[in-house]
């Protein structure tokens, strides 16, 4: 998906008449979007497509783990070692801030923090903090290897894992009892995650009051429906740095916390982009103009160093669904 401010390509035509919309033969499985004929369609005018396999979202939820806890979540299937857990994570019982930023919910010196191991099909989750977290998650693998599975004479293949019954849509020709993630096109198994909402913010384009300092000095809320659905919030933050020069990164929160003539001062900085997160809408906050840490030679003056503004996010609001 782009992380920058290009659309992501979603073709739409008329559907005529007489189209072909599905191919299943020996050599392939291609269905292609309302208005495209799987003949000549090519690329995302493909839904499916066996000469194209995509990464998979293994499994999606939400826990909840206790200060010093642990949690396991068990795939459908094993773990291969390219998979990794994504998470959006708050304090329990407070509001959902993506990264996480001090806005007072918990005590001061609250230590917090996240780990998780893999092995076999189980994922432990750690929570290592001093108090309770809920953690929204996606466990993500892309496929194991280069290698594909073969001997295989069926593409649409059913069967029972010991747990539950499932459907599996193969890659024509892999093998029909050592398939691998790279020969599934479709799994009944798997988290099914639509993406809500995305888009690309400017600076110019947040024109809201920010909801405290805490997040920044301006917002701009994304609203949606909710059918029900956990929200999740993946961002990408453009940012050119004097020292680093361009670069697409993760959204950080940069608190900074001076003593004043009025007593502690807590103010997001410039570098700091976080998400407030509702059932129906999220706020996306950035802090330009701000600074980026507090001078080490003035630590109680207030004087802080300004470094180099967001050039914008690109966001993607995905839902994980509660009833599936």
């Amino acid at each position: 998906m782009p992380c920058d401010n290009v659309a992501i390509g979603s073709p739409t035509a008329t559907p005529v008449s007489g189209q072909c919309n599905v191919r299943i033969d020996p050599t392939t499985v291609k269905v292609a979007r309302p208005g495209f004929d799987v003949g000549s369609a090519t690329g995302r005018q493909l839904i499916l497509d066996s000469d194209r396999v995509y990464a998979k979202v293994l499994k999606a939820g939400e826990i909840t783990i206790a200060a010093g806890g642990n949690t396991a979540v068990v795939s459908p299937v094993p773990i291969p070692a390219t998979a990794y857990l994504d998470w959006n994570w708050y304090f329990t019982g407070g509001s959902v801030i993506w990264p996480p930023a001090t806005t007072g919910q918990v005590a001061a010196n609250t230590e917090n923090g996240l780990e998780y191991s893999i092995s076999g099909s189980t994922v432990t989750v750690y929570n290592t903090g001093s108090a309770s977290i809920t953690v929204r998650y996606m466990l993500c693998a892309d496929n194991e290897d280069s290698t594909p599975s073969t001997g295989g004479s069926k593409i649409l293949f059913s069967g029972n894992d010991g747990i539950q019954d499932f459907v599996q849509i193969k890659r024509p020709g892999s093998s029909d009892t050592s398939t691998k993630l790279r020969d599934i096109l479709l799994d009944t198994r798997f988290s099914y995650i639509p993406i809500i909402a995305e888009g690309w913010l400017a600076p110019s384009d947040c024109t809201e009051s920010a909801t405290s300092t805490r997040f920044g000095n301006k917002a701009k809320t994304i609203s949606f429906t909710n059918t029900g659905f956990i929200p999740f919030v993946k961002m990408i933050v453009k940012q050119n740095t004097s020292t680093a020069g361009l670069q697409y990164r993760e959204p950080r929160s940069r608190m900074l916390v001076f003593y004043g003539s009025s007593g502690l001062n807590w103010t997001q900085g410039n570098e700091g982009t976080v998400a407030l997160i509702s059932n129906t809408s999220v706020k996306f906050h950035m802090c330009t103009g701000g600074n980026t840490w507090i001078d080490p030679a003035n630590p109680n003056s207030g004087i802080r160093d300004a470094g180099d503004d967001p050039l914008g996010i690109r966001y993607y609001i995905f839902g994980i669904p509660t009833s599936l």
